[in-house]
């Protein structure tokens, strides 16, 4: 999103954003609210607006991230421990369907004997590589030049 992508599904959420405890209100601007813990308008605590263990995911979200797994060519999967359900179950329909699988992390994980590429290293620093430092598409032996 930093980079300008506006089409993003978050299935567990977002850090960059805040929620109110008591109504679930999204709190956006929280970063500017001056006490500690963070309080909503309303006075109640905020907590990060992400799904913890044990939360339900978003309505709708999984299902989401399922159809774009069915309708793609490529499924890069990045920095991610690829052991929690139902997120990590989602290269396994890609792999089922013959699609590649690039994943991208500091160290194995269970998804690694079976992507079609495992790039070991930090996302952030790979990425780049992958699409070019430009952000074209121009690739020699899959790394920008």
């Amino acid at each position: 999103q930093r980079a300008g992508s506006t089409d993003v599904l978050e299935i567990h959420g977002s850090l960059i954003r805040a929620r109110c405890v008591t109504d679930g209100d999204i709190v956006e601007d929280w970063r500017r609210v001056e006490e500690f813990p963070p309080r909503c308008p309303c006075g109640s605590l905020l907590r990060p607006d992400v799904v913890w263990f044990g939360e339900t995911l978003p309505p709708g979200a999984i299902e989401m991230a399922m159809t774009w797994v069915f309708e793609s060519d490529l499924v890069i999967v990045a920095g991610t421990s690829a052991v929690v359900a139902p997120a990590s179950l989602l290269p396994g329909f890609a792999r089922q369907r013959g699609v590649p699988i690039i994943e991208i992390n500091p160290q194995e994980t269970p998804l690694s004997p079976v992507a079609t590429l495992h790039l070991q290293g930090r996302a952030g620093e790979l990425l780049p590589r992958i699409i070019g430092e430009e952000g074209t598409s121009e690739r020699s032996g899959g790394f920008a030049e």
